[in-house]
């Protein structure tokens, strides 16, 4: 047996001298309990994608849409913009497209009109969920932030919305004059697979 641990000077005899102490039993009682509740919660979440039933050849379309942007091995950026009216499914594709991700160990950012995350920690494989964009995300500065990363170090985006792509992303989050449109539609639509969803 070594007389050393990892670190040099460090040996079994100093580490013996130390207590490390422990939360009552009640205390790590509630601990597992708290852990076993997130993981009933991650389980619900596995479900989600598998439980989506599509009504109408739009929502069999989005699923198969979803399918590709998970199983895209390309290095260009991509993502799909998801437009549709409240109760199409289109939080519950995210959820799903999100958990589905993380199982093939993606970096998942979901983010809702009131979340803020930092572009900034986006990698290369980064997966960015924007869900519910109509509303909120700070006059797009978020968005911007996302959409320049990631066209150019790569990713996928996955955006929803109950307004049309060329309001909220033309018109509320990038444009500041009107000579920016085509390069901004440029930049976002070659990225993007644009969806309608009834």
């Amino acid at each position: 047996m070594s007389e050393r641990a990892a670190q040099a000077g460090v040996n079994p005899e100093h580490l013996n001298d130390y207590l490390i102490p422990l939360p009552s039993i009640e205390v790590q009682k509630e601990i597992v309990e708290e852990l076993d509740n997130y993981q009933k919660v991650i389980d619900g979440c596995m479900q989600v994608i598998d439980n989506y039933k599509p009504k109408n050849e739009t929502q069999v379309e989005l699923l198969q849409s979803a399918a590709q942007l998970i199983n895209y091995e390309g290095v260009n950026p991509t993502g799909l913009f998801l437009q549709g009216d409240a109760g199409v499914g289109k939080t519950h594709i995210s959820v799903g497209l999100a958990k589905e991700f993380m199982k093939r160990g993606r970096q998942v950012y979901f983010a809702t009109p009131d979340s803020r995350f930092d572009a900034i920690r986006l990698t290369d494989t980064s997966v960015v969920i924007l869900d519910d964009y109509n509303r909120g995300y700070g006059k797009g500065d978020m968005y911007r932030a996302v959409v320049q990363h990631i066209h150019e170090n790569g990713g996928r985006l996955f955006v929803t919305s109950n307004s049309a792509y060329e309001k909220v992303v033309i018109q509320e989050s990038f444009v500041t004059s009107q000579a920016e449109i085509p390069r901004y539609r440029d930049r976002t639509e070659g990225m993007l697979k644009l969806m309608l969803v009834r």
